[in-house]
This record gives structure tokens, sequence and C-alpha cells, in this order.
């Protein structure tokens, strides 16, 4: 009692402005004090509904279950050409969730020409349930705190085989019109698979309801390649191969991808691994092999991003390459980059290019070796030998193993044994079309 006494002489002392203001000034220690302990619930929540959903992702929508789901959709025979790509071990086949043209394979190997279409047509327009997926896509993202950006993206319109090369025509769109369009399948895909807890069959018996995003999308194999029906975008998996000594072999580079990315956080990939884009003139750096010369410089050599979409640089400048890939750049024979082939990713809706990226000569090794050094997009890297048989086999029929990889890994070692026969162990594989 006798405290509220003193308070109250204490007011009593005060002309009322000053009571006004020690009133608001409490106020406003409150209305801080209450926004912090909710910003702190608030984020806290994030953090756990992103742990949740990651965990329950990598529980049940392993390498597996999402091409099982995939290819069982995709199973009904149609009139088309495209088929899935799957590899031949000498124990079993695996799918890889990679839908492709029999013609395509042993094609590319480097021989790639591509254009920007001149007359471009426009945006497809995707209907309201794409919006609606598209925010709360969105805001998962920003609770596991992702890295997006509306960059520019290079948008396929078309692949034609001409004799021993592919031809490939794009025009141009922005990553938020893919990742909130057609890349919504995956997300659609994962949710399913969580819902029926890992059940394949039963998400496709139940596809109406649980993938209504793919039935107006991509309901047959077909659609895939009605390109200027949907914002394909194109991408890039390479397997970068190194030789470090003079021990007979190559050592390859899988990352587990950081939580950071918009796709896949958690799980095993190749690298580099990234969109083809614009970083110069689009007429110039339309070429694939620019965006596997950046998507080096920047995932591997932690360099800064090339400066995207400045139509009045040209690319080589607009790279940014580090020391490294300068040096490499201009011992031509110091390397071998092929593009193998291209083919649609049926989670994603995409195609994927597999690349095969070699550095034969141990120098570039000794003179750089220090230097490589993974940017946030990858967890962390791990090295793997071509001769260590056991390890790769492992790795290809790996649970976390994004499925699309599976292929860049398997027709990149194909390649690889071709070219240095004593350097990489006798794999057995093949790939099935």
């Amino acid at each position: 009692m006798w405290s509220l006494l003193f308070i109250k002489r204490i007011f009593d002392g005060l002309s009322q402005p000053a009571v006004d203001a020690a009133v608001d000034e409490g106020k406003a220690q409150s209305i801080s004090f209450f926004k912090k302990v909710g910003k702190s619930y608030w984020n806290a929540r994030c953090e756990y509904l992103a742990k949740k959903r990651k965990a329950n992702i990598q529980k049940y929508c392993t390498a597996d279950t999402m091409v099982n789901a995939l290819s069982l959709y995709y199973a009904r025979p149609l009139q088309t050409k495209l088929r899935e790509v799957q590899i031949q071990t000498a124990e079993s086949r695996i799918l890889t969730g990679v839908y492709s043209r029999p013609e395509y394979l042993n094609v590319g190997r480097g021989r790639l020409r591509c254009t920007i279409d001149d007359q471009p047509p426009g945006e497809p327009h995707l209907d309201d349930r794409f919006i609606a997926k598209g925010k709360l896509v969105k805001n998962q993202l920003l609770e596991r705190g992702a890295k997006t950006w509306d960059a520019a993206k290079y948008r396929l319109l078309e692949i034609k085989v001409l004799g021993p090369m592919i031809s490939a025509n794009f025009s141009e769109t922005t990553f938020y019109k893919y990742r909130y369009g057609p890349a919504l399948l995956n997300d659609e895909l994962q949710e399913a698979l969580c819902q029926t807890k890992g059940d394949a069959r039963k998400v496709v018996e139940n596809k109406r309801t649980l993938l209504p995003l793919r039935e107006a999308l991509i309901p047959e194999a077909m659609n895939f390649e009605y390109l200027r029906d949907y914002p394909c975008c194109t991408c890039t998996g390479v397997l970068f191969a190194i030789a470090k000594k003079d021990r007979g072999d190559f050592e390859f580079i899988i990352q587990t991808r950081s939580d950071l990315v918009s796709d896949n956080p958690g799980f095993y990939a190749t690298i580099p691994y990234g969109f083809h884009e614009p970083t110069g003139s689009s007429a110039e750096d339309v070429d694939l092999e620019f965006t596997v010369w950046r998507e080096l410089n920047e995932e591997l050599f932690n360099a800064k991003d090339a400066e995207r979409a400045n139509h009045s640089v040209h690319p080589e400048a607009a790279l940014n390459l580090t020391e490294p890939l300068k040096w490499l750049r201009k011992n031509k024979k110091g390397y071998n980059c092929e593009i193998l082939s291209p083919g649609y990713r049926a989670t994603s809706c995409d195609c994927l290019f597999s690349v095969l990226f070699v550095i034969p000569d141990p120098e570039f090794w000794h003179k750089f070796g220090d230097q490589l050094a993974r940017n946030w997009e990858a967890k962390k890297v791990k090295y793997i030998s071509t001769q260590n048989r056991d390890e790769i086999l492992a790795m290809l029929n790996h649970p976390l193993l994004v499925p699309d990889c599976r292929r860049t890994l398997a027709e990149g070692l194909i390649r690889l044994k071709e070219l240095y026969p004593d350097r990489v162990a006798d794999l057995d594989l093949k790939i099935v079309i």
C-alpha cells in the first residue's frame, strides 16, 4: 500500500504532460517487449515447422518413392517416343525420373547448337490453383530462410536432332514464373507422398485429389514436349571429375544441398548443378557451356555471382572468372567439357542436360586445389574416387540422391570410362530408354 502512495506522490508532483509522457513510455516498452516475444515465438515456430517438413520429406520422399510414383503415373502407353531413362547395373535397374528419347543418347557429346527465338511465344496462363499453391510454397520457403530472387532464365522452346548434333531453341522467362509454376509439381508430389507415408501406389490411385496440378499441366509423358504450354527452364547437371595425383583415377564431387536452396535441401546432388540463364548478350551466352563455366565458378570456387542479364556486357566478361578458371580456359588441352544429352525432369517439369567436365592433368590440382571452395548452395561436399566401385554404386542407390542426378552420374561415368578406361572402375553401367 505504501508503494502505491509513494508512486501517487511522485505523480502528484509532476505536470500532466510529464505524467502522460511517463505512461506513453511504459506502453511503448510493453509493446516492444511483446513484439520481441512474439518475434521469437514466430521464429521458433517457423524453424520447428521447417525442420519437421524437411524430416518428413527425407523420410517419405526418397529417390525411390519419388521415381516409383512418377513411373506408375506415366505408365499409360501412348503414342510418344518419350521414355523414362533407366540405369542398368549388374544387380538391378535404377529409375531416374528423367524422360528422354533414344535418339538423344550419344548424339550431343559437345555438339549442341543453341539459338534464341526471334519471335518467342507469350507466357502461358496457369490457373488459380497454381497461384494458391505458389503462395503456400513461398511462405514455406520464407519459413526456412531459403534464398530466392526473380532472375532471368532461359526457357526451352524446342529440341531437334540434326544429324550428329542437337539443336535447342530458347526464349527468356524468370525464376518466379518457373518456381511458382511448373516446379510446384515437385512440391505437390512430395506433399502427397508425406500424406500417404511414402505409398507411391496410393498417390497414383488418388491422383485427382493429391496431384491436381500435375493432372492439369503434365497428365501424360508426351506433355513434357508441349514446350509452348508451360515455362520449361533448362538446367545443367555436371559430373565434375578432377585428377588429383598420378594414381590412376579421378575424383568427382557430390554435394549435400543446404537449407538455403529452394528445392531438395539436405539431399545429395552432383556439383555444379544450376539453371541455364543469361549473363551477358543473350545471342552469345545462350551457349550452354557458358552456364557450365558460370556454375563452376560460383559453386566450386565460391566466386562472386556473375553479372546477370546485362545485355551490354560480353558474357566472357560477365562471368567474373576466378584465376583458376581463367588459367583453365587459356589451357584448352587441360580440360574436356562435353554436353552429353537432354532429358525432361518429371519431378519439377524442366529440361536437364547432363554434362561431363573432366580435368585429366593433376597440375591443375597442384596449382589451384586449395582454392576449391563450396558456396552457400552446398552444406558440404565429398570426393569419390572413380576406382571405388562400391562407393559409386552405393551413391547411385542412395535414398537421398536427387533422382535426376542418378542419370547425370551414370551417364558421366560411362563417358569417362570411354575416354579414360584405365582410370575408371568396371561399373557395368548402361543407359536404357
